[in-house]
């Protein structure tokens, strides 16, 4: 059966993690910079900005760990229902500038921070939703092996 609780291989995929999270934090940062006060870029507004900034590391640190089951010892609980609550948020966001659409108040320059947030979200809750779900098949089929044995 697998381990849920914590071990020195969740510290180490944590660490990559965080890493990476950092580290694309800080190429967008710069890229951003860059189009706007260099190259006078105006693309998305400063919300736009910071939502990119925010999201894009959150995203690939909260996937990484997911992937990596590095969220083990947290399994048990609320996380399911958070994370059905956080999809559901997520859509709740794309609807909303989705209407805006429909209502001809659509922006991309003040609508693609909602936008960025709420792919975010929908992209993290589904992960987390899919990986746990594979993870029980496995421990369901571990559990078989293991009576049959």
């Amino acid at each position: 059966m697998r381990n849920k609780f914590y071990d020195e291989r969740q510290t180490i995929e944590r660490g990559k993690a965080f890493r990476n999270g950092y580290l694309s934090m800080s190429a967008l940062l710069l890229i951003c910079y860059l189009g706007k006060d260099w190259f006078r870029w105006d693309l998305l507004d400063d919300f736009s900005i910071f939502m990119l900034c925010g999201c894009v590391p959150a995203t690939i640190v909260s996937v990484t760990l997911i992937i990596k089951n590095a969220y083990d010892g947290i399994y048990e609980g609320r996380s399911t229902v958070t994370a059905w609550c956080m999809g559901a948020s997520g859509v709740f966001l794309l609807l909303c500038v989705a209407d805006s659409v429909v209502t001809g108040n659509f922006t991309i320059y003040h609508s693609s921070g909602f936008i960025f947030l709420g792919s975010e979200m929908i992209l993290i809750s589904a992960v987390y939703i899919v990986k746990r779900s594979i993870n029980r098949k496995c421990e369901k089929e571990e559990e078989h092996c293991e009576k049959i044995s």
